[in-house]
């Protein structure tokens, strides 16, 4: 299912945000992971029952490398969001949060409950636990955070996210600064906090 994509600015119009919908039903948003916004046959499913909201961070589309500097930190983000879901009409929309955006899911909903009807966190970041530590993903190589995020560190979707761009196409020679701008926003976001690393069948 092929979604219909807006741009949406707000934050006394400082930043733009591209949000990708698809479906009919309930509102859900969708927060994505660091690695960016795909959209996969998992939001298809959502999108057969909910109508999917999925934006893209600030500072993680393509072209748009700069419009995080309008945020100071997370809280910012939280912020932004509150003001982003009354810019598209939604009082209390499902939120489902992967990864980083997990972390922000959780963030909103602990700040803004009546803003959130329903909470999902996936592989969130920022849940610790003194006794079982996990590393940094933001300081690691693809080739060490890879058999940490994925089910089957052998298997095709490990070995596609380990594969070098062809950068001889078009598509390859955007993937590097696209996936490079993605890092770099959310390492800007999350500061200094805390963050994790949790094993499982998909990828941030």
């Amino acid at each position: 299912m092929a979604p219909s994509t807006q741009d949406v600015r707000a934050w006394n119009n400082q930043i733009t945000t591209r949000v990708h919908r698809a479906g009919s039903g309930d509102p859900l948003v969708f927060l994505h992971g660091a690695a960016g916004l795909q959209w996969d046959a998992f939001l298809d499913g959502l999108a057969e029952r909910f109508t999917v909201y999925a934006p893209e961070h600030p500072g993680t589309t393509l072209g748009d490398p700069d419009g995080i500097k309008a945020l100071d930190d997370l809280w910012d983000l939280v912020l932004y969001y509150d003001e982003l879901f009354d810019a598209l009409g939604l009082d209390a929309p499902a939120v489902v949060g992967h990864s980083f955006g997990g972390m922000v899911a959780a963030e909103v909903a602990a700040t803004f409950p009546r803003r959130v009807s329903k909470l999902v966190l996936i592989s969130a970041l920022g849940l610790w636990r003194d006794d079982a530590p996990v590393p940094n993903f933001m300081v690691m190589t693809p080739q060490e955070l890879v058999p940490l995020v994925v089910a089957d560190p052998n298997g095709p979707v490990a070995a596609t996210l380990l594969q070098e761009p062809d950068l001889e196409s078009e598509a390859g020679q955007t993937a590097v600064p696209r996936r490079h701008g993605r890092w770099r926003a959310q390492a800007s976001l999350s500061g200094r906090s805390q963050t994790g690393v949790w094993r499982s069948g998909s990828t941030g």
